[in-house]
């Protein structure tokens, strides 16, 4: 399927480098059948993601019809469904008011945490293992409330006209060489992805939440929730070869080779 490039209105630094850097790209728009979704909690009308996986650099944007997100988790795979604790990073985003004085726009505040392999995906928040008995320590990878915050590198939650758009920037180079302390069967994956997509997805609304003094989740309470859900969804690549001096590439250059993976 031939897609236009410049939808995605984003652009990526690549650094330079001997190795030829892979960045892969999905859209999605309603009614996709490669997503399956629910509207409980937002109505989902398009989803974007690029990884530059030399770089280490991933973005995502998620658009509504409506205001009801208020919360969202998301774990992101090879393609294929995170069953699997001790493998995955699971990434939570609580909109909330901005440090501007733009009244359209929210701020976000993030935790990136280890997957627990649990189908309640909030259950990460306090358990690291949920195959084991009782309640283990979850694994804390990233927070933007303190201490290191350079993973997360941009964000925008934007209110307009009716509906709610997400976009975030992350450098998963923390994320995917972290060492789980709840270390599963297989090696640690991390957060992205590469020919294939996987995305296990869910939005949350009237979302409540409690902080540990270390920027952490201790609590995420809400009142509807939602899925977004695909698996082994075939992504687009762009090819930059190196070496070279760093360039900025937008999806609306020429000259770059793009192919169907």
């Amino acid at each position: 399927m031939t897609r236009n490039a410049t939808a995605l209105g984003l652009a990526i630094t690549v650094a330079a480098g001997t190795a030829n850097a892979s960045v892969w790209s999905y859209e999605w728009s309603r009614p996709d059948s490669a997503i399956s979704f629910t509207d409980d909690a937002g109505t989902a009308t398009s989803f974007k993601t690029t990884y530059d996986d030399v770089a280490g650099r991933l973005t995502l944007e998620m658009t509504w019809s409506d205001l009801a997100a208020d919360g969202m988790s998301i774990v992101l795979t090879n393609g294929e469904h995170p069953s699997e604790g001790g493998r995955y990073a699971i990434l939570f985003l609580e909109p909330g008011p901005s440090a501007g004085h733009n009244p359209n726009e929210l701020s976000v505040r993030a935790n990136m945490l280890g997957y627990n392999g649990s189908a309640d995906a909030k259950s990460s928040i306090f358990d690291g293992d949920a195959s084991l008995d009782g309640d283990q320590a979850p694994d804390h990878i990233a927070t933007t409330e303190y201490g290191l915050q350079n993973w997360y590198e941009d964000q925008l939650v934007a209110d307009e006209g009716g509906e709610r758009t997400l976009r975030f920037t992350i450098n998963t180079d923390l994320i995917n060489s972290y060492i789980p302390q709840n270390a599963g069967a297989s090696a640690w994956s991390g957060f992205g992805y590469g020919e294939n997509l996987g995305v296990w997805a869910r939005t949350y609304s009237d979302v409540s939440t409690n902080y540990d003094i270390h920027g952490y989740l201790t609590q995420w309470n809400f009142s509807v929730e939602g899925n977004f859900d695909g698996t082994f969804i075939p992504t687009e690549n762009i090819t930059v070869p190196g070496p070279g001096a760093a360039a900025l590439l937008a999806f609306a250059c020429v000259g770059v080779t793009r192919r169907r993976r």
